[in-house]
């Protein structure tokens, strides 16, 4: 399936290329040539965006079954004391707030100073 962007930038690239007005045979399979191969990137540009696109939905379903097996295997009795599953619970949740979205530890932004502000700063205690 071609998507509408791909067909628009095939013609726009189609349309530039035959304003230089190719004259001899050679240059008009150069055209073809051009034109093809800039067909050929545009394709595997939007099928590099839907690979992406599905890796990056698969990888949010693997987050939240884990976080449902965690938050199942904190409720239920275990050999090793609570105080130390909390503590890889909350190191947990502190991964999940930092990198949700993208990399807040190494690419700090407005969102998560407003966390650190509201975490340290203005607590709800």
């Amino acid at each position: 399936m071609v998507s509408a962007r791909f067909c628009r930038h095939s013609r726009k690239a189609a349309k530039s290329l035959r304003n230089n007005k190719l004259s001899s045979q050679g240059c008009e399979v150069g055209f073809h040539l051009e034109v093809l191969s800039f067909q050929l990137a545009a394709y595997l540009g939007q099928l590099q965006e839907e690979i992406h696109n599905t890796a990056y939905s698969e990888f949010r379903k693997q987050i939240e079954n884990a976080w449902m097996d965690i938050s199942q295997e904190c409720l239920k009795p275990t050999a090793v004391p609570m105080p130390l599953l909390a503590r890889v619970l909350n190191l947990t949740r502190a991964a999940d707030v930092i990198y949700k979205e993208q990399d807040s530890y190494t690419h700090v932004g407005k969102v998560m100073k407003n966390n650190i502000a509201a975490f340290f700063i203005n607590p709800i205690i």
